[in-house]
């Protein structure tokens, strides 16, 4: 079945069908002008547990989800899809989560040679494993941004937004800066950006005239001409 024909048959009024995709919609994620990419993941957290099953519990409550827009009644039918929930992500998680406790007790309680080794050894697999999950998100959103998706993604710890970041800066990188124009580069998170030269050529120019403008009308009230 085409997205066409799902959009004609779908009823954007009715309930959720049991097969359907996040908010109730048809669409896969290869028919869906967005994709989101659920990260299970919470071995970085210091307080609590949970955030691990944000993706499947965010899309459990989505079927709930009104799809009327008052400004954008059409929005909906540009299609929006949860990738695949990756099991074996979350199952490392959870096994890792138990091992980030020898990292924090400690942290907050001190140990002897014994434990702060174990702490060590623990910290070292941990920093590890989110290094293979950085690269399967980055891996994953670069698949879908390839192919002209606009990625979003669905965590998770806050470590699991750097894949998607470094997918991002590897096709596009949007910066801001407060930095002055007559600045010929600015610092980035570590990353030097050299603005173009024909930007600082024109703040030149721009200083030059405003000079040529002031120095013009000297010359004219020193003639005595309005």
């Amino acid at each position: 079945m085409s997205k066409a024909t799902k959009i004609n048959n779908f009823d954007a009024n009715g309930p959720a069908p049991e097969d359907a995709g996040i908010y109730g919609l048809p669409f896969t994620a290869e028919e869906a002008d967005i994709v989101l990419i659920p990260v299970p993941w919470e071995v970085t957290t210091s307080y609590g547990a949970g955030t691990s099953c944000g993706p499947e519990a965010i899309l459990e409550a989505s079927y709930q989800v009104d799809l009327f827009h008052r400004e954008f009644p059409e929005l909906w039918k540009r299609g929006i899809a949860m990738d695949e929930l990756p099991m074996a992500l979350l199952e490392q998680s959870q096994a890792l989560k138990k091992e980030a406790k020898h990292v924090m007790d400690l942290l907050i309680k001190g140990g002897d040679k014994k434990k702060q080794a174990r702490a060590k050894k623990a910290l070292d697999l941990i920093n590890a494993e989110c290094e293979v999950m950085n690269a399967w998100v980055e891996q994953r959103a670069g698949y879908w941004m390839d192919q002209g998706k606009l990625v979003g993604l669905v965590g998770g710890d806050h470590s699991t937004p750097l894949g998607l970041f470094q997918a991002q800066a590897k096709r596009c990188l949007l910066y801001t800066s407060d930095a002055a124009d007559e600045r010929s580069s600015v610092d980035l998170g570590g990353r030097r950006i050299i603005k173009k030269k024909k930007s600082r050529e024109y703040t030149g120019r721009r200083i030059r005239n405003k000079h040529h403008k002031k120095q013009h009308k000297r010359d004219i009230n020193d003639n005595g001409q309005k």
